[in-house]
């Protein structure tokens, strides 16, 4: 993950080290990679400064907050992993849509 992240007010690139990796690993260890990947991409929306573990854990519970629960959750689902939404590129843009197994069927 390359990142523009503020430094001393100036903007310099950030490439994490391997042992900077192994931290952030330890320290995060029991959340899931879902997880992991929802706290770091919060924490990119919200902060200047490079996140610490706690941070990235608080971003993460914060965003899954407002994620819509799913109703009828299948964690075997390929396509949405038991969250509900399916991950989808159109047009060189990615975003979620409702899961086939989440679709009610129409009424009638």
């Amino acid at each position: 993950m390359r990142r523009a992240w503020v430094a001393n007010g100036k903007p310099e690139l950030f490439t994490p080290t391997p042992e900077l990796v192994d931290v952030y690993f330890e320290a995060l260890a029991d959340l899931t990679e879902r997880e992991l990947r929802i706290g770091f991409l919060e924490c990119l929306k919200r902060l200047k400064f490079f996140p610490k573990a706690p941070e990235v854990r608080q971003h993460m519970e914060i965003a899954l907050e407002r994620m819509p629960r799913p109703e009828n959750p299948n964690l075997t689902c390929p396509e949405c992993h038991g969250d509900g939404w399916k991950r989808v590129e159109q047009n060189g843009r990615a975003f979620a849509v409702v899961c086939r197994h989440e679709k009610k069927p129409a009424a009638g």
